[in-house]
């Protein structure tokens, strides 16, 4: 009867999905889940290292993707791509000040940066992403015991940004007597201290040009909360001194007894701080053996490494909202038998209409948020053509469901 037949379906969709999906929505026994990762916007190859152990591939026209691909999107770095339409998850990573649009955040997507609080988000400042782009030995200083070196020459300061407040607190060292030199664009009114400083040659690499300084001038471009750049960890990285200005989430990641801050609106008690440092050398290397990250900073913010907290915490966050709209589609389907199948002379079961190809056809176009199609069939049978944006598998009825049935 055709109740009979409803509830024959209804039971091999459930058996299908419980004896290919495991307890966290991935098909454990046909393949592991081993995600494509595609990058939009700023091109954070880093991340996708440190969480999938890929490089990514970048995003380009004409792409096709699936339900079970990532894509993680650095904002603000002009993505061209309708994430809206992205049938996988998508990682959208802030490492800037700004609060980006609530509305291209999708409940299944996972948002990294600061003001995570606003998305149900990870907070995860830019500067973790820096320290995993040194190289290993660097960052094995930067996280371990520090030693002091006096290194010979007092201080830098190297922007191409020649934010007025920055310019200033330049200008306020040298008229306190004390000897800093200009390294990049900017020498607020002092261009006669400008020294060659061979900059960077790749993002990133711009603390190797502070070495041979004792202290390095390492300030923001805004004081807004979240925006904790590379530039406190690029001083760090040359086991100088930062004197630093901007976000007060510096002091959630970094030892405040291992930098200066420095107030602009109150720059002597940084300037005092600085002429006892340079007048004790005892005093400084106190200072220099701190260590560089405030307790439980690292595990908390910054370890996005193997078996790092941030990187489980991550990908479990992402688990969970990947097992929470995995939807799985299950349709019987006699097929075009082949010539081995018992069934392969009965023109009443082999007539193909093509009406599978629309059905998945259709999938695709309305559902793209479906992670596997499973297509029950009985014996042996050839392959639908199928969109390449969906997942589609094969299953053998006969092998799952008693015989007779």
């Amino acid at each position: 009867s055709k109740r009979r037949i409803n509830m024959i379906a209804v039971l091999a969709c459930a058996y299908v999905l419980s004896h290919f999906g495991d307890r966290q929505g991935a098909p454990t026994q046909l393949r592991e889940y081993t995600p494509r990762v595609f990058l939009c916007g700023y091109s954070y190859h880093e991340l996708a290292r440190a969480l999938f152990d890929v490089p990514g591939q970048v995003m380009t026209r004409g792409m096709t993707y699936r339900s079970d691909d990532i894509c993680i999107h650095g904002l603000y770095g002009g993505c061209r791509t309708d994430l809206a339409q992205f049938p996988g998850q998508v990682i959208h990573f802030n490492g800037e000040a700004a609060v980006p649009q609530a509305s291209i955040i999708r409940a299944q997507d996972l948002y990294l940066g600061s003001h995570a609080e606003h998305f149900n988000g990870i907070t995860l400042f830019g500067v973790a992403i820096n320290l995993i782009r040194y190289p290993d030995d660097v960052r094995r200083k930067l996280l371990g015991p520090r030693r002091s070196v006096r290194h010979a020459k007092f201080g830098i300061y190297a922007s191409r940004n020649c934010v007025p407040f920055r310019e200033r607190a330049f200008d306020d060292l040298v008229d306190t007597g004390l000897a800093p030199v200009a390294g990049g664009s900017c020498h607020g009114k002092h261009p006669e201290l400008k020294v060659d400083f061979p900059g960077r040659t790749q993002y990133g690499n711009n603390w190797s040009s502070f070495k041979g300084y004792r202290f390095v001038l390492a300030m923001e471009n805004t004081a807004k909360r979240g925006q904790l750049s590379e530039k406190i960890l690029h001083a760090f990285a040359a086991n100088a001194i930062p004197i630093y200005y901007g976000s007060p989430d510096v002091f959630k990641v970094f030892n405040r007894k291992a930098f200066i801050f420095y107030d602009i609106r109150n720059p002597k008690p940084a300037t005092d701080h600085l002429a006892r440092l340079e007048a004790n050398p005892l005093q400084y290397a106190k200072m220099q053996r701190e260590p560089v990250f405030a307790p439980g900073a690292v595990d908390q913010y910054l370890s996005l490494w193997h078996n790092g907290r941030m990187t489980h915490r991550i990908l479990n966050t992402l688990g969970a909202r990947r097992r929470k709209f995995a939807i799985d589609v299950v349709v019987p389907w006699s097929g075009k038998s082949s010539a081995k199948s018992p069934h392969a002379t009965d023109a009443s079961r082999d007539r193909n209409n093509g009406e599978i190809v629309y059905l998945l056809r259709s999938i695709a176009l309305h559902a793209p948020w479906v992670r596997t199609v499973w297509i029950l069939v009985n014996g042996e049978v050839e392959l639908p053509e199928s969109p390449a944006s969906i997942d589609v598998r094969m299953v053998n009825r006969c092998t799952i469901m008693p015989p007779g049935t």
